[in-house]
């Protein structure tokens, strides 16, 4: 389903989904993080969320008391799968079948809360992710364009 799709049922008053979960992709530094938190504070406005919070985790933090609370209380949990992979710097590039397993388990505890998941990483380890579950594909995926570089202009000195 494409973003335009989602905001449009909102527009409309037809919300009726029961995952908001998204998956947003991108490298380092385009807004996958602020994406996120637009995204909450969108959907506390359409009544979707009881609050905008926003909580960001990398997967082996997802079992805290921060991770607990929010999924009572709800708002968006902003989880970082790129660390599936362990990082630029390990050298792996397989992910880990009970991390990605720990991520499967935060998404159906929030089956039925007030609680949006945002996967945030590279397409590559979203697409490792998915071939390994189906049953982790949002239904939502936004591929965050790189960035541009401002364009510079030439000032002339006298």
């Amino acid at each position: 389903m494409k973003l335009g799709e989602v905001t449009s049922e909102l527009a409309a008053g037809k919300a009726r989904r029961d995952n908001w979960n998204v998956l947003v992709t991108g490298s380092g530094g385009v807004g996958k993080l602020t994406f996120a938190k637009l995204l909450a504070r969108y959907l506390k406005a359409c009544r979707i969320l009881p609050r905008d919070a926003v909580v960001k985790k990398q997967v082996g933090e997802l079992q805290d008391e921060e991770t607990k609370k929010l999924l009572v209380q709800g708002g968006c949990l902003v989880i970082n799968i790129d660390s599936l992979l362990g990082g630029a710097f390990s050298g792996r590039d397989t992910i880990d079948p009970e991390q990605a397993a720990a991520v499967k388990s935060v998404l159906a505890a929030t089956a039925g809360k007030p609680v949006v998941c945002v996967l945030c990483g590279k397409w590559d380890t979203a697409s490792r992710l998915l071939q390994m579950d189906a049953q982790m594909d949002s239904g939502i995926v936004i591929s965050l364009p790189r960035q541009v570089p401002p364009q510079q202009t030439a000032t002339s000195q006298p």
